[in-house]
């Protein structure tokens, strides 16, 4: 089981020993006496050239078990859901409570019957473990009533045993690892991937490439030896942690509201939740996230991003403040205003951004000149054949992958030694403006002036 905590829930993953299992129950341990939380049971599914998190089950579980009250608790869910894999997501919503502590998951399946015909007392060999054999059709599946009304006798089993003639198979063979050639001048940029072990990777985009590539991820294109590897994209609810800087940006004239200005290096980030720690003992107070863009002539125009009510009372935890958010960072610089009314300003002492977390599911033996190329907004989205066995790659074990850091696509190294930065750049252009106007102005004196 792994496990991850986000701003507002736990994620548990848990694998079961088994696809295509039929739960009797899917119950949690723990030692929390007084808690309530809302449960999801999911897997992953491939749909929409995407694989997203699908719903298989959700519920309320909880305990009420404090001073003389009878015990009263509801632990268990997912009764007769058929898992589709052996891997599965239990997300708990802690929303603004501390996590829950969970010390076991205990499981509980239907149990599945072979019946077969037997000419008397002798040995069988039942054999399993190749995912790629079809499944078998017999005479006797037409009469599963008939055989249900017979009287049956239980087998035994001997403990499994490796089969001497098996051999370790090829990961998804049919997939191969040579591609179409690509023109690569129109993409910007390039990472590269490195690869510990030949098989299924998965790869996570981190906050550099979901800044520079284009919002719906149509500009990767995964390259080695020049040809394209076909990938799947994989959206996930997890979630990961950015901390902006703080900079006060308080109004004069507005006493009684404070104003921090965030900026992290990454314009274009997705953000899902901001996170603040907040020192006061008692408070209440309206916050409100918002982010200047400008408009089509380049005047800045205030656009809220979120706001909520943020409040403690005392004696209670002091936990962070969470504001859900769901939307594309323009500018990389957020406003975070705070209603102080006729109070001194709260004790804000962290700050944490989270942002969705997107992976790419390949097949690779090696990452020797394996690229991940992004950066190109008029590229179209791939369509690759792999999406028809998108089930196999779900199902595969799957490698970690890392990515090197950035390479920027079609520059020399006299480029890179004098690259400017941005303000360098509208520098240039102001005293380029300055020097025309002055030596329109030389002109204009040395012209002969019009008889009168």
């Amino acid at each position: 089981t792994v496990r991850e905590e986000n701003a507002t829930q736990s994620r548990l993953t848990l694998k079961l020993p088994g696809a295509h299992l039929t739960l009797a129950e899917l119950s949690i341990e723990t030692p929390e006496q007084l808690f309530t939380r809302k449960v999801m049971l999911q897997y992953r599914t491939y749909m929409d050239n995407e694989i997203h998190e699908t719903m298989l089950a959700q519920s309320t579980l909880y305990r009420i078990a404090v001073n003389d009250l009878a015990p009263v608790s509801c632990l268990g869910f997912a009764e007769d859901v058929k898992a589709p894999s052996r891997e599965l997501i239990l997300t708990i919503q802690n929303n603004d409570s501390t996590p829950l502590p969970v010390t076991a998951i205990q499981g509980l399946r239907r149990p599945v019957y072979l019946v077969f015909l037997s000419s008397g007392p002798t040995a069988y060999h039942l054999l399993s473990g190749n995912s790629h054999c079809p499944a078998p059709r017999y005479d006797l599946t037409d009469l599963k009533t008939t055989v249900a009304a017979a009287e049956l006798i239980a087998a035994a089993f001997s403990p499994p045993t490796v089969n001497p003639a098996w051999k370790p198979p090829e990961i998804l063979p049919e997939v191969g690892e040579s591609g179409i050639p690509i023109n690569l001048s129109k993409w910007k940029y390039k990472k590269q991937i490195t690869i510990s072990s030949p098989g299924v990777q998965r790869l996570e985009l981190d906050a550099e490439i979901l800044d520079l590539s284009h919002p719906s991820l149509q500009d990767l294109r995964l390259v080695k030896n020049g040809l394209q590897l076909p990938y799947l994209i994989e959206r996930s609810s997890s979630q990961r942690n950015i901390t902006p800087e703080l900079e006060k940006a308080d109004d004069p004239k507005r006493q009684s509201i404070s104003r921090l200005q965030l900026t992290v290096p990454y314009k274009r980030l997705p953000l899902t939740a901001l996170e603040c720690e907040i020192g006061t003992t008692f408070f209440k107070r309206r916050v409100t996230l918002s982010e200047e863009i400008p408009d089509h002539r380049g005047n800045p125009q205030t656009v809220t991003r979120g706001s909520a009510i943020w409040s403690r009372t005392i004696g209670e935890k002091k936990k962070n403040l969470i504001l859900p958010l769901s939307f594309q960072m323009v500018t990389g610089k957020l406003i975070l205003t705070i209603d102080n009314g006729d109070n001194p300003p709260l004790n804000i002492k962290s700050i944490r951004l989270t942002y969705p977390v997107s992976r790419l599911l390949f097949k690779s033996s090696s990452g020797e000149d394996t690229f991940l190329y992004f950066g190109n907004p008029a590229s179209y989205v791939p369509h690759y054949d792999i999406n028809l066995i998108a089930d196999h790659f779900l199902s595969a074990e799957k490698n970690q992958a890392v990515l090197l850091p950035l390479d920027k696509q079609g520059e020399t190294s006299w480029q890179k030694k004098y690259r400017f930065s941005e303000k360098a750049i509208w520098l240039f252009w102001i005293a380029l403006g300055g020097l025309v106007v002055g030596l329109l102005v030389i002109i204009t004196r040395l012209l002969p002036k019009p008889d009168r």
